[in-house]
């Protein structure tokens, strides 16, 4: 065994002289009334001199020199074998994006689910005494402010604490949020309305009720108590919760964003 071993090691030592070798052949005269060569290679696959010009004969392949790494675009990285973007974000609209965690949380004497992306929201309501728990249920969105031209802003509403009604609306579709913002303008102070509060976070919407390539659904079950001026609104990437909330009564909304994967 150690004679095979000795035996190997020597073919192996003589294959790579002889590659050196051939490599050396194959570089002999380049660059040489330009200071040789350097182990820079041109986006061409031509190798560069020492003077800054460029070879115009000799290649990297042959001089063993590695051609630079591809120019990534849209916020990407070269990570060896692919442009990337960074840990975290996501490729959307030919550009790299962070996305910002949908967070629910659940009011149990209220029986009201609420979700926000906004942190401060989520440590507040995670604080011992505050009547409401996480769900453990979230889902990805863009920053309300930095955005794939594609994504719409989501239009986050609020009634009254105490006229009511005493819960959020979320809707990703221009037209919705036009129309209630209207209808607010429209309503009388001291009567139930929704008060538009912010743009909340940002997502894609569904066309003829499909997401597109590189989303998931978010569905959007209603508890059907406008009557008692009780409104609340659930939003969910689960389709079985989704399921679980029609047996419970609720009515169901279809598909009105799509977050990210």
């Amino acid at each position: 065994m150690r004679i095979q071993a000795v035996l190997l090691a020597i073919i192996l030592s003589a294959l790579m002289n002889s590659a050196a070798h051939a490599e050396t052949e194959a570089c002999s005269g380049c660059c040489s009334s330009h200071g040789g060569i350097t182990s820079s290679c041109a986006g061409d696959g031509r190798v560069y001199c020492k003077d800054g010009t460029v070879s115009p004969t000799c290649l990297c392949s042959s001089c063993g020199v590695s051609p630079p790494p591809p120019v990534c675009t849209g916020g990407r990285i070269w990570t060896g074998f692919a442009c990337a973007c960074p840990t975290g974000e996501v490729f959307t609209d030919s550009q790299c994006y962070a996305p910002v965690t949908v967070t629910e949380f659940f009011a149990l004497s209220l029986n009201h689910y609420f979700i926000t992306a906004n942190g401060d929201e989520v440590t507040a309501l995670n604080a011992p005494g505050t009547g409401w728990m996480p769900t453990g249920q979230t889902f990805n969105a863009y920053l309300r402010d930095v955005r794939p031209a594609s994504a719409h802003s989501v239009c986050r509403f609020y009634g009254d604490l105490v006229i009511g009604p005493n819960s959020h609306f979320y809707t990703g579709e221009q037209a919705e949020c036009d129309s209630l913002k209207a209808l607010q303008a429209a309503t009388p102070l001291g009567v139930p309305r929704w008060n538009f509060e912010e743009l909340a976070f940002s997502v894609s919407v569904p066309t003829a009720g499909t997401c597109p390539a590189g989303t998931t659904p978010v569905y959007r079950a209603y508890n059907n108590r406008a009557q008692q001026n009780d409104s609340n609104h659930r939003y969910m990437t689960s389709l079985t919760l989704y399921s679980q909330m029609q047996a419970a009564g609720w009515r169901p909304e279809g598909i009105v964003m799509c977050a990210i994967l």
